[in-house]
């Protein structure tokens, strides 16, 4: 009878830490959505973002390559409410940096909300629509 109770556990242990191991592993929703070019809103259609699934973040100005950024989205839980971030760090300077919440995102459009450094509040929300 223990043999088969210890085996039963220990079956329960693996199949628990196989999930744990692979979810932290495993790519987010916002991951998935985020790909893709997107323009904010008010901008000219060849000012734009392009996500790619290799991490980085090109951004054009006038359809000119203009910074290349690597970009990763954090997830944090308070309370119980998760909340994710954009963060992108300049390929050629990663003093330049930029962290950003996600408040929306979705197929059509993403809201980004600027988070500043210096503790001095929330910066103005953008909107992006895909493109």
């Amino acid at each position: 009878m223990n043999s088969i109770k210890n085996f039963r556990t220990a079956i329960t242990i693996i199949f628990v830490l196989s999930f744990s191991v692979c979810d932290g592993q495993s790519t987010t929703e916002e991951e998935v959505l985020i790909l893709g070019t997107w323009v904010a809103e008010g901008s000219n259609i060849n000012d734009k973002w392009v996500f790619t699934s290799n991490g980085t973040l090109r951004e054009y100005t006038n359809n000119s390559l203009d910074i290349t950024y690597v970009w990763s989205i954090l997830s944090t839980v308070n309370s119980g409410i998760t909340s994710h971030y954009l963060e992108i760090v300049n390929t050629n300077d990663s003093t330049d940096m930029y962290n950003y919440e996600i408040s929306i995102i979705n197929e059509e459009m993403f809201v980004l909300i600027y988070q500043r450094e210096d503790n001095m509040g929330l910066g103005k929300p953008a909107i992006y629509f895909r493109q």
